[in-house]
């Protein structure tokens, strides 16, 4: 963890040169990193607090690609805290931004660990659930070693979704 600690102290530079700079979407970004790493080192309401200005600022700035990052942050910490639904709407809103960018690897760094309990959560809505546009997809495009558990649990999580509403 110790290199957690060290990457904080670079973020908290970088933030602090990006404000000097008057570099926004810099400022964001560092927040988030800030934030990424306060949850890494187990600091959640923290790295809630940070990754909330980090989405303010981006929204601002219309940085979405860092919006994303930041909503895998966001739901990260969530998670850790126990709030699982909030991590899978926020793990769900990072995907759903990584989709619309055509970033498969922000995709699969989402439905990869350390989310493995969050994303069994994660359903496919609207827009996303058009062929080829599941998730998983974009795993097996990459030959990503979890491409086939992701699947089965979104099949599962489908399945289990179909029965209780009687489709």
């Amino acid at each position: 963890m110790e290199c957690c600690r060290e990457a904080l102290g670079h973020a908290r530079q970088a933030l602090s040169l990006f404000e000097e700079a008057g570099l926004r979407a810099g400022q964001a970004r560092a927040l988030n990193n800030m934030g990424w790493y306060h949850a890494r080192l187990g600091d959640y309401r923290q790295a809630l607090a940070r990754s909330r200005q980090a989405l303010s600022l981006q929204r601002e700035v219309g940085d979405r690609c860092g919006e994303a990052h930041t909503w895998d942050s966001l739901g990260y910490a969530h998670h850790q805290l126990g709030h699982y639904a909030k991590a899978a709407r926020c793990y769900q809103q990072a995907i759903g931004l990584y989709i619309d960018l055509g970033d498969r690897h922000g995709q699969a760094d989402t439905l990869t660990p350390p989310r493995r309990h969050a994303r069994r959560r994660i359903q496919p809505a609207g827009r996303h659930r058009k062929p080829g546009g599941r998730p998983w997809t974009s795993l097996d495009a990459l030959h990503h070693p979890d491409a086939d558990q992701v699947r089965d649990k979104l099949d599962r999580a489908d399945a289990l979704a179909a029965s209780a509403t009687g489709r």
